[in-house]
């Protein structure tokens, strides 16, 4: 089983005070080990669970990530960045801002994972020069 680290982003008036321009900071890191849902509605029932159990109903930006599985490079993979409340969820990024997309469950298949994150056949990029070359 995989093990899935939660946090949340709060207004902090301590870091409005040093750092002005960005008054947010990230708070949880709750821990959940499973296998990361599939639907849509599954996913926002399992991180406002998490929310309301952590003592935050009025829900908020939540990122969660996971670390690295076989074979992949070092470091935390993101896997969900957006908002979730109540009553509805928004996802903003399905995938790190280095344009690697990583999968939610690492032991699954593509066609087995959440929604946001199949994006098959992605053009990964052109030779800039228009001669000939080694590849």
């Amino acid at each position: 089983m995989t093990t899935y680290i939660v946090s949340l982003k709060v207004y902090s008036p301590r870091a409005a005070k040093y750092y002005g321009r960005s008054p947010y900071v990230w708070i949880g890191n709750w821990k959940w080990k499973g296998k990361f849902p599939t639907s849509k509605t599954e996913i926002h029932a399992l991180l406002y669970r998490i929310l309301l159990s952590h003592g935050h109903p009025e829900g908020g930006t939540v990122k969660v990530v996971r670390p690295q599985a076989e074979g992949e490079s070092p470091g935390f993979k993101q896997i969900f960045f957006g908002t979730v409340y109540a009553d509805s969820i928004n996802v903003e990024r399905i995938h790190e801002r280095s344009g690697d997309i990583h999968k939610a469950n690492p032991g699954l298949p593509w066609s087995r994972q959440p929604y946001y994150q199949r994006e098959y056949g992605r053009f990964k990029g052109f030779r800039k020069s228009g001669g000939r070359g080694r590849f």
